[in-house]
């Protein structure tokens, strides 16, 4: 499992935003998973492949960072740790730390701890 195969989508007409997991290449990871999981989207995207659009890592969300940190944790394991991206994320609000900066952190960690298993 690597970073580079995690990718966030967003469907703008569907006000959908998700992420996808691909062993392989983006592109065929994106295209399985709208045809397997959003057929109806699929056969859109088929006609106008601009209605399904990738975020750039740098515009992930604090809550999309933390899902794909906690599906690395719990690939490689580390399922005592998998709440953890979580629970830091929630401790940095408390202590008053602004969304940004948390997000600015969670890029950093989420790229760390990816390279720690490659």
């Amino acid at each position: 499992m690597r970073l580079d195969q995690f990718h966030v989508i967003t469907i703008p007409s569907h006000k959908k935003r998700l992420i996808i997991y691909d062993e392989e290449s983006a592109a065929n990871g994106i295209n399985i998973y709208l045809y397997e999981m959003l057929p109806k989207i699929y056969a859109e995207w088929q006609k106008d492949p601009s209605i399904v659009s990738e975020i750039p890592y740098e515009e992930w969300t604090t809550k999309e960072l933390v899902m794909v940190s906690a599906e690395c944790l719990q690939y490689y394991r580390k399922n005592v740790l998998t709440g953890q991206p979580e629970q830091i994320r929630i401790l940095m609000q408390k202590a008053g730390i602004s969304e940004g900066k948390i997000r600015e952190f969670f890029q950093l960690y989420t790229k760390d701890l990816f390279s720690e298993f490659e």
